[in-house]
């Protein structure tokens, strides 16, 4: 006999999705929201919403990602495909930094 399904059952058949984070400035606080939390097969699309360009680059030294540079209005999207917690910050701006972290699907 089949066990019923609870809430929360069959999350791991849930779609990817694509998250947003908005660039808002330089400084501590350019990326919102953060920390970001995501599953293993979701996007990230960072939107510059700041009057200046942004880049953003993981902080491996942009191994993982990094994005062109931002002008005003445009964006760049990454989609994460294992688990961890992975800190980024901006090319043209080291005070502003981030943190996704991936947990399972």
């Amino acid at each position: 006999m089949a066990a019923a399904c609870v809430a929360g059952c069959g999350d791991s058949t849930k779609p990817p999705l694509t998250r947003q984070v908005a660039i808002t400035g330089s400084g501590a606080h350019a990326f919102a929201p953060d920390p970001l939390t995501v599953r293993v097969g979701d996007a990230v699309e960072w939107t510059n919403a700041d009057t200046t360009a942004h880049q953003v680059v993981s902080d491996d030294g942009g191994i993982l990602f990094g994005s062109s540079i931002l002008q005003p209005d445009s964006s760049y999207s990454f989609t994460f495909t294992a688990e961890g917690t992975v800190a980024y910050t901006c090319g043209l701006h080291a005070a502003s930094t981030g943190t996704i972290i991936v947990e399972a699907r």
